[in-house]
């Protein structure tokens, strides 16, 4: 006998970031790119946050789609973060809302999908192609295989510490289409819960590629543009997602991911910039980012990405493994 219709089935894929009153300016760029560049009738923004966003928030969010060819709505949700409790952020520059991500199949308990976004992105390319991605029963989730390039010995070091056969489709948790209908059935999130206890060097990521493993679909590259996307040999990132999707990447990407600590807003001379900053200009005053270090030519930015790439790697592979899948944190 066949299902009933869901009843968001006829509904626009809802759209989720997360975000509070300081991150409201970077995510309210990320919602203009999208909106303006979208080819679709109708867009749904859910909008997750900690405390109540202030009015003037709320306000930059939907000014952000002004002009848009779309009718846009707007859904502002607070967290009950406590279903987080013994959850915590070991990385400085990130706090505990990057979890929020794990609580959005209940947040989000009437709709079969979504696509999640980190609000540090640019949308240069219309997402209605990737809303549209069918996902089959046993895929919980769809994104972008992460670029790590490491060693052999570092590989295997990554894998004893997640626990998983591999890594060619661990991905990165800023663009994940979500397969809610199927996490929620499975019951992904009680693992994902469990799992978030444990000190995982990227956290929430790690958690989900955990969890989700043997049921995650690659995308190609185009759909989450990373900074290795451009900083990388074009030999090496093929053997990852194939040259021809390399290419695309690069030159119509649809989603700009600025993942590491090079933000537009705080840097000049990203790759990936230029799209940004028109869209930023659209809502904010140019001037504003003046005052960003003049030292981020292009040269230069693409070794001080090397860099930051190298500092990473090497966060994710210490000499001595804080813990493997299971085992319980270490006690003071």
């Amino acid at each position: 006998m066949r299902a009933p219709p869901h009843p968001c089935n006829e509904s626009p894929v809802p759209i989720v970031f997360s975000t509070d009153d300081a991150y409201v300016m970077p995510t309210s760029v990320a919602i203009r790119s999208l909106a303006l560049n979208y080819s679709g009738k109708q867009l749904l923004f859910f909008i997750l946050s900690k405390a109540p966003l202030s009015d003037a928030g709320k306000d930059a969010l939907v000014a952000a789609t002004q002009g848009a060819g779309c009718s846009c709505r707007f859904v502002f949700h607070c967290v009950d973060d406590r279903m987080l409790a013994g959850v915590q952020s070991h990385l400085k520059h990130i706090s505990v809302a990057t979890y929020y991500r794990l609580l959005i199949p209940g947040i989000l308990a009437a709709y079969p999908k979504c696509l999640y976004l980190d609000g540090d992105i640019c949308v240069p390319g219309d997402v209605a192609e990737l809303l549209e991605i069918p996902l089959k029963a046993d895929e919980y989730v769809a994104g972008v295989v992460a670029f790590e390039g490491a060693t052999t010995r570092q590989r295997h070091q990554r894998l004893d510490t997640l626990g998983i056969k591999d890594l060619n489709t661990y991905v990165n948790a800023g663009v994940l289409l979500m397969n809610l209908d199927a996490i929620r059935a499975d019951k992904v999130p009680a693992r994902w819960l469990d799992l978030a206890r444990h000190d995982f060097p990227l956290q929430d990521q790690d958690v989900i590629n955990v969890a989700c493993f043997g049921h995650i679909r690659l995308l190609p590259p185009k759909f989450n543009a990373m900074p290795p996307l451009y900083s990388r040999s074009e030999k090496a990132l093929a053997r990852v997602y194939g040259l021809a999707d390399v290419k695309e990447g690069k030159n119509n990407p649809v989603i700009v991911h600025f993942a590491n600590q090079f933000k537009p807003w705080k840097y000049s001379g990203l790759d990936g910039l230029p799209p940004w900053e028109l869209y930023y200009s659209q809502m904010y005053r140019l001037g504003d980012l003046e005052r960003r270090p003049v030292a981020f030519q292009r040269f230069k930015t693409r070794w001080l990405m090397r860099i930051s790439n190298l500092a990473h790697r090497a966060s994710l592979f210490p000499k001595k493994l804080g813990h493997l899948r299971g085992q319980k944190k270490r006690q003071p």
